[in-house]
């Protein structure tokens, strides 16, 4: 008689083995495709912080811009502050002038 048992014990190992090695192969690719994740994850983070980054420095950018036109403008209008305020007094007089000059004309006096 044949010893079937042998066979069949061998013909488990070997499915034990084949089977072993294919979880061993699947992991591998699992692991594989969560490292491929985990680069994907770290690389978008980075091109995001770049993106933070460059937002930052347009915005500081546009904040100097900003700041210097504030200041040009208020040295222009503190350049011409005297002559400013001088036309208005100018100005006035003219009106009180105009003013007396009508009242005058309305209430003549005696003088």
């Amino acid at each position: 008689m044949e010893d079937t048992g042998g066979k069949y014990r061998a013909e488990a190992e070997t499915d034990k083995r084949k089977t072993a090695e294919t979880d061993a192969r699947k992991k591998a690719g699992e692991v594989k495709q969560w490292e491929q994740t985990e680069d994907s994850k770290r690389q978008m983070a980075e091109k995001d912080a770049r993106h933070v980054n460059s937002m930052e420095k347009e915005r500081q950018i546009v904040e100097a811009e900003k700041r210097k036109y504030a200041e040009k403008d208020a040295r222009h209008k503190a350049q011409h502050e005297p002559e400013r305020q001088q036309a208005e007094e100018v100005s006035r007089s003219a009106a009180r002038s105009e003013a007396v000059k009508e009242a005058m004309k309305v209430n003549p006096t005696d003088g």
